[in-house]
């Protein structure tokens, strides 16, 4: 159940910062917010749901990769989504990054599923 919730909130991460990137700058403050506060959630979620995962699983090792790669990754996303928030000239890196690690935080929230699956 956390890891599906945290699956859910990836998805609503990802479709509101699509929304945000769609509605243009300067950014709706309205929808930059909520973008924020599903992230903020979502990472919470992740956080709870591997927690459990790694207290109840006999693949410790592999929850504790699981988490670190989740942890680079929403750590990438807050200091990306943090350096385009600003009205600095952006570097072309940093909005690549920013796009292509909530699709990668979706493919390894799927995978603590499937950790969670295996015995």
């Amino acid at each position: 159940m956390k890891t599906t919730a945290t699956i859910i909130l990836v998805v609503f991460t990802i479709a509101s910062g699509i929304w945000l990137s769609k509605a243009g700058k300067p950014y709706n403050q309205l929808i930059f917010t909520a973008h924020k506060l599903i992230a903020l959630a979502t990472v919470a979620m992740a956080a709870v749901a591997l927690f459990s995962l790694f207290k109840n699983s006999g693949n410790k090792g592999l929850v504790l990769i699981a988490a670190v790669i989740l942890g680079a990754l929403f750590i990438a996303l807050f200091a990306t989504g943090a350096m385009l928030s600003l009205d600095k000239p952006e570097n072309k890196v940093i909005p690549m990054i920013h796009k292509i690690s909530p699709y990668l935080t979706f493919v390894f929230t799927i995978a603590l599923a499937c950790i969670k699956n295996l015995k």
